[in-house]
């Protein structure tokens, strides 16, 4: 992620877990990435709610059924509600979906974060 690279994920990242899971913590949140092998293994480490954030692009319900489908019991998707303040309407009607601009994330004011359009539902009433 963010051309990060780690060499040793398959070994730290289970132990880390497994320390994780002696603390009895709520959940943890998951940023998938790499092996799907390592996130079954996390899955199966992880006693307790398990929520994932895919950051890869696409359809958001593809991903979230594929991460429930496999054990998640939350899937995060905050750059797609971002980009589509009407995420779940879009989703039921099937509609396009707006990409999120990366360029305007973290920049300090509203661009990127208040300003994505939503469906146009209904036509404009003559004045």
């Amino acid at each position: 992620m963010q051309d990060l690279r780690e060499d040793d994920a398959d070994v730290v990242y289970p132990a880390l877990v497994s320390a994780l899971s002696e603390m009895d913590l709520a959940y943890l949140h998951l940023v998938a990435g790499g092996s799907g092998e390592l996130s079954d293994r996390i899955r199966s480490l992880w006693p307790n709610t398990l929520i994932v954030n895919d950051p890869s692009l696409g359809d958001p319900a593809a991903r979230a059924s594929h991460w429930l489908g496999r054990g998640a019991d939350l899937v995060a998707l905050g750059a797609s509600f971002l980009a589509n303040p009407d995420l779940p309407l879009r989703l039921r009607l099937g509609a396009p979906l707006n990409e999120p601009d990366f360029s305007t994330a973290f920049g300090g004011d509203h661009r990127g974060y208040t300003d994505y359009p939503t469906l146009a539902l209904h036509p404009a009433r003559p004045a």
